[in-house]
């Protein structure tokens, strides 16, 4: 994370303008040399940079800089191979400029695809206005980006609505530009300084997906495979899902089922039809 100032007023994140307690920080190009350098130490080839939305303290001319300050360090065994970016929506123009630079996946999360929540949930800033953010990869696309991530933070609406916007979303790229998300994320609600998970419609943690589910749902999970389903680096193959009962709170128990072969797996599927 390159800095937490941010204009927006996003009400479940602790970086929203109106907070005045918690600290802020902006790295220099210095600071981001240190920490590269020890993120390499650790292994590390690809990154992802943050950073909050404020036209004057994190412009594009801050992003741009801190990229081309990634890439140039050469520590030990080599350098970072892959910046992936996630920062506010922007223009063409910028889009362009970042491809330029060489990123890695634009990542924008949409939060959520519902406008009448998000727009009660984004009530000032430029994130507020609902068609610049849900267009944006549209954008990007035009700028000449065709590696790009979506999501959104399941529990700020409901999960059946923001899953079908998703898929809405990935097949409206794929038929406007021949291509679709490079990855889909679940980001997860948490307390954080003065944002309080019960605010919210239902408060995530990890992957939780409602028992109510056919196993259209979980094939569909099998399927996009990123993080649910398998580890290529291993060769090991299973599904590790959380059932989650919402019928009063989120204090009822869950079922942790995991799978080790194909069969397993495809053996489990049928018991949700």
């Amino acid at each position: 994370y390159l800095s937490n100032y941010c204009v927006n007023g996003c009400t479940y994140c602790p970086y929203h303008l109106k907070n005045k307690t918690i600290a802020r920080k902006k790295l220099t190009q210095e600071e981001i040399r240190r920490e590269v350098i020890a993120l390499q130490d650790m292994g590390h080839k690809r990154l992802a940079l943050e950073a909050g939305e404020h036209p004057l303290l994190n412009p594009i001319e801050y992003i741009l800089e801190s990229i081309d300050t990634i890439y140039s360090i050469k520590h030990r065994n080599g350098a970072i191979r892959r910046v992936n970016v996630n920062i506010a929506a922007t223009t063409v123009e910028n889009y362009t400029r970042l491809r330029d630079a060489g990123i890695g996946t634009y990542i924008l999360f949409q939060e959520t695809y519902h406008k009448e929540n998000y727009e009660l949930l984004h009530p000032t800033g430029p994130k507020s206005n609902y068609a610049w953010h849900t267009e944006a990869m549209d954008r990007a696309m035009q700028g000449g980006i065709d590696d790009v991530g979506i999501g959104v933070l399941f529990g700020l609406n409901t999960f059946r609505y923001d899953f079908v916007g998703l898929l809405m979303h990935a097949e409206h790229l794929e038929a406007t530009f021949g291509v679709g998300p490079h990855t889909i994320s679940v980001p997860r609600i948490c307390p954080a300084d003065d944002i309080d998970t019960a605010d919210f419609l239902v408060a995530v943690t990890g992957m939780l997906w409602q028992d109510s589910e056919n196993s259209g749902f979980f094939q569909f999970l099998y399927m996009a495979g990123q993080g649910t389903v398998g580890n290529p680096q291993t060769g090991s193959q299973f599904i590790h899902i959380h059932f989650l009962m919402l019928k009063e709170s989120l204090d009822q128990p869950y079922a942790d089922v995991r799978t080790k072969s194909f069969e397993d797996r495809n053996r489990l599927l049928q018991t949700f039809n």
